[in-house]
């Protein structure tokens, strides 16, 4: 079964097929996940779970209409997977012992998959600010990246006063967690990075 025959089979919610798809996603893709963990101090157990938890975000965001998957499902799949199991390590602070035992090649592979991490993070935050539209996208820019004060925001942006700009600064926060509301994939896609 193709990758493009499973994204099709599971958006469609078709069961007689979807059993067959998950079949298709563990028996190809499982092996890898599994090696992975029990390297990096997991149990078989562990795998399991882990490369459950990954399946359901890959089902939750074919099920969301903004997502896009470029790449192959077994790519995003151990992506998923290795984001799911290091935030667990951390949280765990077994990541402490394991950085002694593997060395520079574990901390190689951590750098690589937070830079991923934070590359589809931006992409999302782009996303939710294009959303926003325009004037909130420039005025939350210039506040959270640029560090600029709503007093230069205001003179900047053409706002007559601090309070307009701050005003609709929180105006601005609210349509972006009215669309996030909307869509909960974008919610586990930043708990997930964290």
């Amino acid at each position: 079964m193709t990758d493009q025959e499973i994204i099709k089979i599971l958006k469609k919610n078709d069961l007689k097929g979807g059993t067959q798809a998950l079949k298709n996603l563990y028996i190809n893709n499982f092996h890898m996940v599994e090696v992975y963990i029990l390297k990096n101090s997991g149990s078989k157990e562990d795998a399991k779970d882990i490369f459950q938890d990954s399946v359901i975000v890959l089902y939750k965001n074919l099920k969301n209409e903004t997502f896009e998957l470029n790449g192959k499902i077994s790519s995003y799949l151990y992506s998923i997977s290795r984001n799911i199991w290091l935030k667990k390590l951390r949280d765990s602070k077994i990541i402490t012992s394991t950085l002694e035992d593997h060395g520079d090649s574990f901390v190689h592979d951590a750098n690589i998959l937070n830079e991923i991490v934070y590359s589809e993070n931006q992409k999302m935050i782009g996303k939710i600010l294009t959303q926003a539209g325009e004037r909130c996208k420039e005025l939350l820019k210039a506040f959270y990246y640029e560090k600029l004060s709503m007093k230069k925001i205001a003179s900047t942006q053409g706002y007559s006063n601090e309070q307009i700009a701050k005003n609709q600064k929180v105006r601005c926060l609210k349509k972006i967690r009215s669309i996030l509301n909307k869509s909960e994939h974008y919610f586990e896609n930043l708990e997930n990075s964290y």
